[in-house]
């Protein structure tokens, strides 16, 4: 199997070098190094607590690095003012709680960044919304209803919608199928492939679930240790014995023994 570095872009869209980063004693990403490119649908693996989420939340400028660099289209977000914030205005989120706002109801959540950053009156905005609800298969008197009013399937579905909302041109996912059903798992999987196909979007996807990542991803990166430890194509899944990296057998089957168990121990 070609390893999925010989394919990648030679200008990438998102690229980290070395990136360090620590709460307090605890070292969470260790030399974290990966490119993305433009358009690529790309899946970060890796055990709960990982530091999965924690390269999302460097990317969206919720947490600072401690050294390395981190790169959108060539512009450093670490060094250059009002990069972080201009790649934020350009960036959809499916958060793993799908963390909606309570107090509003579901359109307004759909229509939060329309409303909030695009500066659209309320009622073309609710259009916008009922028009992303439909995409991600919700009838429009969803839209009157309280997020505690839904279910969890819904909830994804409405964080989704938000995700796309403002058309960006990357899209985040965070564990976007946790807690839910196989059958809605595939519902989910199917909508991000449909939003992410149609916006051209470039997608980054943190998830242990490897059935989700099959079907969503152009390519897999191992997160292990604080650093990427071995990345390539999706068909590794199926036949990870191919791929020659212990860890990735060890994560893909499952196993209690392997470099990913004793790195656990010792912490």
């Amino acid at each position: 199997m070609t390893d999925a570095t010989d394919n990648a872009p030679s200008a990438p869209q998102i690229s980290a070098e070395g990136l360090f980063l620590s709460f307090g004693k605890k070292e969470v990403l260790k030399n974290f190094s990966l490119n993305i490119g433009r358009g690529e649908s790309v899946v970060i693996l890796g055990r709960s607590g990982c530091g999965k989420s924690v390269f999302l939340k460097c990317l969206l400028g919720l947490l600072r690095p401690d050294d390395g660099k981190l790169f959108w289209q060539n512009r450093d977000l670490l060094k250059e003012r009002g990069a972080p914030r201009e790649l934020r205005q350009r960036i959809g989120m499916l958060f793993q709680s799908s963390a909606l706002f309570d107090s509003l109801t579901v359109w307004e959540n759909v229509a939060f960044g329309l409303l909030a950053t695009k500066r659209m009156n309320r009622a073309e905005a609710y259009d916008v919304a009922i028009e992303r609800l439909a995409e991600v298969e919700l009838p429009p008197e969803t839209a009157l209803l309280s997020p505690a009013e839904l279910s969890g399937g819904m909830k994804k579905r409405v964080g989704l919608a938000r995700a796309v909302a403002t058309r960006p041109e990357i899209l985040l996912f965070d564990e976007p199928t946790s807690g839910l059903d196989p059958i809605m798992t595939r519902i989910i999987d199917d909508l991000i492939l449909g939003s992410v196909k149609s916006l051209g979007a470039t997608a980054i996807t943190v998830t242990h679930d490897m059935q989700s990542a099959a079907r969503i991803a152009d390519r897999v990166a191992l997160l292990h240790g604080g650093s990427i430890c071995w990345q390539g194509g999706v068909d590794a899944l199926a036949a990870p014995e191919d791929a020659g990296n212990p860890s990735l057998l060890q994560f893909v089957r499952g196993e209690s023994r392997g470099p990913l168990a004793l790195s656990a121990e010792k912490e």
